[in-house]
């Protein structure tokens, strides 16, 4: 898992001072496409829900199992890939969002 090892919060996020600005407020009806692996190291499953949730307008994919960043065309799961695909040609979004398992290795 060398992953998390370098890619980790860095002492800065503890650094004694406030904030030069306010937080960026998320919230809008973009029709985004999240699609997430519940195992990935590099942006954990909360933290793609909430984005899923900040964005109101978007549907979300999960690959139940996956232990990746980026399943898309990487983990041969053909129903996230063809929805994938069908949004980024054409910008459908699926009609909910959707769960799949990826398959015993």
């Amino acid at each position: 898992m060398f992953g998390p090892l370098v890619r980790n919060i860095t002492p800065c996020a503890f650094w004694p001072t406030r904030p030069r600005e306010q937080p960026t407020t998320i919230g809008n009806s973009a029709p985004a496409l999240i699609v997430g692996a519940t195992g990935d190291t590099a942006t954990p499953y909360p933290g793609q829900r909430a984005m899923h949730r900040a964005l109101t307008g978007s549907r979300m994919i999960t690959l139940n199992g996956a232990y990746r960043h980026g399943v898309y065309a990487a983990e041969g799961n053909t129903c996230v890939d063809t929805k994938v695909t069908r949004y980024l040609l054409d910008g459908v979004l699926p009609g909910q969002n959707l769960t799949r398992n990826r398959p015993p290795a």
